[in-house]
């Protein structure tokens, strides 16, 4: 099969589609890792804060993008034919996929302030629980912002335009940067905020980011903010469209972090050393995790294509290929883990203990990068099929019916600690990745059976 399929030239257009694509996302998930890291000059207490407010905040802004991934396969659905969308249908797309965006940002931050409020209730540190709700409070906000942006984004994804997301990333992570040294350590004149400079620091380079992407796609798509009136474009049948594939999108990634972030409140019931080794470690999973969603979100431009077309062939061709490029890329990544894991905790931190137990959960970490890898990878080739809600239940059985009960068994029961939890989630991304890769070729096949092949 290998030999039949694997196509060098789908593997380069993959790359060059995908490369923007993955360095944006690291670029996002590294407004967390930078405020993580100078975060943790200021102690242990304000790491495990943070890693408490960042499990239900990373939660959130990853079940909104997934939500506003509707929008991409539905471009892609539109635009395919031999005539392009009419600016009318682009305009209704995006105008919808705004409002929904929008309003999820809105009630998520809400949540989020809910959720500070109450954070006593899931048995948490006492020491950090102010230090939680106040970043929280700020850092929430940022969600309207970011799903704002990540509206413009994901239809200029859907037509190929990738390297403005990476470019305005670049120029948004900068700000984050220079703002975070301000805020929270109190520089040229300001207070130091600690924690709560962080938050406004990303609150505001999000800011920064939705402006500069608006005024990029208003040029390059044929969408006129002044005509973008909701009576003329609010349109039900478009939104019942947009949330039918959203929220399914939205719904897994929120089960599949929420599985993590369940996992995070676990390790602060053992100690807050514990809590802040996991911070550290999901950090930098989650910096692999972010490359493989990017890499995803190509394939699913280029696989929902040939599947548009009904092209067989060149289908076969666009999976194989994308899952050599995956395995590549995240047995690179185990690599970095096991020879790097006495290192890459120092970035973070001073604490011989919290880097003691760091480096060995980045040894089950990096066992799990390529399970890891090829479900995200399935995910998107799922997604450019348009099969969407069969893969949220394969994730919830895989993470709440296995995964959440190993970790406990093994970390409470068995006395695993942090490392029983790990094991536990790399026990449901295997069987997430084995399952979805059958319901991939079951689901492509039934697709396909449909209408007859190119």
């Amino acid at each position: 099969m290998f030999k039949n399929f694997f196509s060098p030239k789908h593997t380069y257009n993959i790359l060059v589609l995908a490369f923007p694509i993955m360095l944006s996302h690291v670029g996002n998930m590294l407004v967390g890792v930078v405020d993580t890291i100078m975060v943790g000059d200021l102690g242990v207490n304000e790491l495990a804060a943070i890693s408490l407010a960042n499990a239900v905040f990373h939660l959130a802004t990853i079940l909104g993008v997934g939500v506003s991934m509707g929008l991409t396969p539905l471009i892609i659905k539109y635009s395919t034919d031999k005539n392009e969308m009419k600016k009318e249908d682009q305009e209704s797309y995006y105008f919808n996929s705004l409002f929904i965006n929008i309003l999820t940002g809105i009630v998520l931050f809400i949540v989020l302030v809910i959720f500070g409020k109450f954070s006593y209730l899931f048995n948490q540190p006492e020491e950090i629980l102010d230090l939680t709700e106040n970043y929280l409070q700020i850092a929430g906000l940022s969600l309207v912002p970011l799903l704002f942006f990540q509206t413009a984004r994901q239809h200029l994804e859907a037509l190929e335009y990738t390297k403005v997301a990476l470019y305005y990333g670049i120029i948004s992570n900068l700000i984050n940067v220079l703002l975070n040294y301000i805020l929270i350590y109190g520089k040229f004149g300001f207070p130091q905020y600690g924690l709560e400079g962080a938050a406004t620091a990303t609150l505001i380079a999000r800011c920064v980011l939705a402006i500069l992407i608006t005024f990029y796609f208003v040029k390059i798509v044929p969408v006129s903010f002044f005509d973008l009136s909701f009576k003329k474009h609010f349109s039900s049948k478009k939104i019942k469209e947009l949330l039918n594939m959203g929220l399914p999108i939205g719904t897994h990634f929120a089960l599949e972090y929420g599985a993590f972030s369940f996992a995070w409140l676990m390790t602060g019931w053992i100690s807050s050393v514990a809590l802040s080794s996991f911070q550290i470690a999901i950090n930098l999973s989650g910096i692999t995790y972010t490359v493989a969603i990017g890499l995803a979100a190509a394939v699913t431009v280029k696989y929902g294509k040939q599947y548009s077309l009904r092209n067989r062939l060149e289908m076969k061709k666009v999976g194989v290929s994308s899952f050599v490029i995956n395995i590549a890329i995240m047995s690179l990544f185990a690599f970095i883990f096991i020879v790097f894991r006495d290192v890459l905790p120092k970035l973070y931190i001073k604490d011989i203990e919290v880097i003691e137990l760091t480096s060995s959960l980045l040894l089950i970490a990096a066992i799990f990068q390529i399970s890891d890898g090829l479900q995200v990878n399935t995910l998107g080739l799922l997604r450019g099929i348009e099969d969407v809600k069969i893969p949220t239940m394969i994730t919830l059985v895989s993470y709440w019916v296995i995964a959440m009960p190993v970790s406990y068994i093994l970390a409470f029961h068995k006395n695993m600690g942090a490392q029983g939890v790990w094991i536990g989630l790399l026990t449901g991304l295997t069987i997430s990745a084995i399952v979805l890769i059958y319901r991939l070729i079951y689901a492509t096949n039934a697709k396909l059976s449909l209408e007859p092949s190119r």
